[in-house]
């Protein structure tokens, strides 16, 4: 997810990687019937992939309570045009597409419009050294990138939430890097007792959103093993190393409702993102950046980004907390 600093939302950051038009900009309108095939092949292949290697080559257990019951019932059964928004902590560059595939049943996993969309670092997925043929596979697969460091109003989240618009089921890992430790990830950088760990995109999400997103949480352990860092953070192996133990719970839906009417009732009402540019009344096309003048946040509207990814953040911790009670520390 992308940073951002007291007082700073991202106006004199690094812009990143941007186009003045993404597919995402059209999230609610028909696909053309070859992007459709092609990402199904893509993301039926990886699925059999991930999943052999999460499931077969080690051990792989989620909690099945009432919480996993929920999150499967708004995977499949939520009204339509309700978005649903997982949020979880991030232990390995493994995560996603496995862990993501794995919370599925297979008979789900394996269907196309039960997937999610998920946003990926550009240093991770957009580099210029990968061939194009990669691009290519990790659009279709149902990623977008995010330019760490470019902050809450860059285009390339506008892309994203334009699938929260459509009412798309779309993944946040809102600590925005991987984090290999005991506790919850996120910021490191003084700034994390004032501003809090996760960061603040996620909030933006939910404050904006024409439909208020159903939100729900999970946390894993064990995918660390997968693709171990060292102490500076730089994977230690290039191919994956089996034998893993991953563990994984939801916790309870998050709601936010309070939040955004008592700022509503001091601030007046917030501005909708669209899943269509077409829907945008003072979107134009002069210039590429004309997206700010409604887009960028208001000083006063990340307050109430703070407190809804507080919330978040108390979500994970209970969860994290959950896992150690049960399983203990992990294994350095």
């Amino acid at each position: 997810m992308a940073d951002e600093e007291p007082g700073n939302t991202g106006a004199k950051r690094s812009k990143g990687f941007m186009s003045k038009y993404s597919l995402a900009d059209f999230a609610n309108e028909r696909k053309p019937e070859l992007y459709t095939l092609a990402s199904s092949i893509v993301l039926l292949v990886t699925t059999a992939a991930v999943r052999t290697f999460l499931f077969c080559l080690g051990d792989c257990k989620i909690k099945e309570d009432e919480n996993y019951d929920n999150f499967l019932k708004k995977v499949t059964d939520r009204e339509k045009g309700t978005p649903l928004l997982t949020v979880s902590n991030h232990r390995s560059l493994f995560d996603d597409p496995a862990i993501m595939s794995g919370i599925l049943p297979l008979q789900l996993a394996v269907q196309p419009r039960y997937n999610r969309n998920a946003i990926c670092s550009q240093e991770y997925c957009c580099v210029s050294k990968l061939p194009t043929p990669m691009h290519v596979y990790t659009g279709l697969g149902r990623v977008l990138p995010i330019k760490r460091g470019a902050g809450i109003n860059q285009k390339l989240l506008l892309d994203f939430a334009r699938l929260v618009a459509a009412g798309e089921w779309c993944h946040v890992f809102p600590e925005g890097g991987i984090w290999q430790w005991d506790t919850l990830g996120g910021r490191r950088n003084g700034h994390e007792k004032e501003l809090g760990k996760l960061k603040w995109g996620i909030g933006k999400l939910i404050a904006h959103a024409p439909v208020t997103p159903e939100v729900v949480p999970f946390y894993f352990k064990g995918t660390e093993t997968i693709y171990p860092q060292d102490e500076n953070k730089v994977v230690k192996n290039k191919l994956p190393i089996p034998g893993h133990k991953v563990n994984i719970r939801f916790g309870e839906e998050i709601r936010f409702d309070d939040f955004i009417a008592e700022h509503e009732k001091i601030y007046g009402a917030l501005w909708k993102y669209k899943a269509s540019l077409k829907q945008e009344s003072t979107y134009g096309t002069e210039k590429e950046s004309e997206f700010h003048e409604y887009w960028d946040s208001r000083p006063e509207d990340l307050l109430l980004y703070a407190k809804i990814t507080s919330r978040i953040e108390e979500a994970l911790t209970k969860l994290n907390d959950a896992h150690l009670l049960e399983h203990g520390p992990s294994k350095p």
